[in-house]
């Protein structure tokens, strides 16, 4: 008998609560979003979706254009979408960036993001930056120059951005390879610190899946 996937479940089940019992329109105006014949138009990880009201059905409109990280009935980001509804704000990209401790309640969850974004990123590609140029296409992702020896800007919604920097190791300095996730200064109003960890993790496992 398969065990019900309580991590999952149970918030799914609370927000579902608050998307119902929150009128459509103020959804919409507070997520800038496009909302007419009970769904939302939403963008998310480049591709277009539908998003019904109030029973939150989720369908891509148009052939998919990058990874689709909502095609499971269970994906995690179908649960971080649908905490944004509820409770995120849109607001305009300022032009900054901010390290994940710096953003509010970052400091309380950052040993679990740098083991479970920043290590396994710098693990994965720091040494394979090649693989890692070949596979951010299936990401809505465009290269950047910043610190590191190969970073890009992934635009999660319309103005919402993460930044992967990478930096290569040297084997004979005794250097290890490293890594760095920025987001744009709008990403806190968008998402809670524990669900902007979810975000990026969920952005590494397109990554690292072999297709």
């Amino acid at each position: 008998m398969d065990r019900p996937n309580n991590q999952f479940n149970v918030p799914m089940g609370i927000y579902l609560s608050q998307y119902r019992a929150a009128a459509p329109e103020e959804i919409a105006k507070r997520c800038g979003l496009s909302y007419g014949g009970g769904r939302f138009n939403v963008t998310y990880m480049g591709n277009s979706y539908l998003v019904s009201y109030p029973d939150y059905i989720v369908e891509l409109q148009n052939e998919a254009k990058y990874a689709d990280v909502m095609r499971s009935e269970t994906a995690a980001s179908r649960l971080l979408l649908l905490h944004h509804l509820v409770s995120g704000t849109r607001k305009s990209f300022g032009g900054g960036y901010l390290a994940y401790r710096d953003i509010p309640w970052g400091s309380l969850y950052n040993p679990n993001f740098t083991g479970k974004c920043i290590s396994r990123l710098a693990r994965k590609f720091g040494d394979h930056i090649d693989t890692f140029r070949e596979r951010i296409v299936r990401l809505p992702a465009a290269e950047v120059r910043a610190a590191g020896d190969f970073a890009v800007d992934i635009e999660v919604m319309p103005e919402l951005y993460m930044r992967f920097i990478l930096w290569a190791g040297e084997a004979e300095d005794g250097i290890a390879p490293a890594a760095q996730i920025l987001f744009s200064d709008n990403f806190p109003a968008a998402f809670t610190a524990e669900d902007t960890v979810g975000v990026a993790d969920e952005a590494i496992k397109q990554l690292t899946v072999n297709q």
